[in-house]
């Protein structure tokens, strides 16, 4: 992101990079500053290796705890707000999952797409 981390309500997109082997997450947030942190948090702490499926990629692979990633923001979306029937914040995280499923770089799970 190069120093442009306020960004809000966005879905986004990490591009891990390990010698030849290239990685890929999609997430969302409300908030991609503070999530940022909490996604740096997991590559240092031992506790929160399992708190995503990129801090798993990064503690299994030894690439923590200053990983290479590229950060990218892949759409922006209103989050949930009470009266609102879904979420389409998370609606658009999971139709970009869903759009690259069979694509064997990306790290995300399937069950990430029955969540919430």
């Amino acid at each position: 992101m190069k120093g442009d981390c306020q960004h809000t309500d966005v879905v986004y997109h990490a591009t891990v990079k390990s010698g030849t082997e290239v990685k890929k997450y999609v997430g969302s947030t409300k908030n991609f500053k503070t999530r940022w942190y909490g996604h740096k948090a997991s590559f240092r702490k031992e506790g929160k290796r399992h708190s995503t499926a990129l801090a798993a990629h990064i503690w299994d692979n030894d690439l923590g705890p200053e990983p290479e990633i590229e950060w990218a923001i892949l759409a922006h979306a209103p989050a949930y707000t009470k009266g609102n029937r879904d979420c389409d914040l998370c609606l658009t995280e999971k139709l970009h999952i869903a759009n690259n499923f069979s694509d064997p770089s990306y790290l995300n799970r399937r069950s990430e797409l029955a969540q919430r």
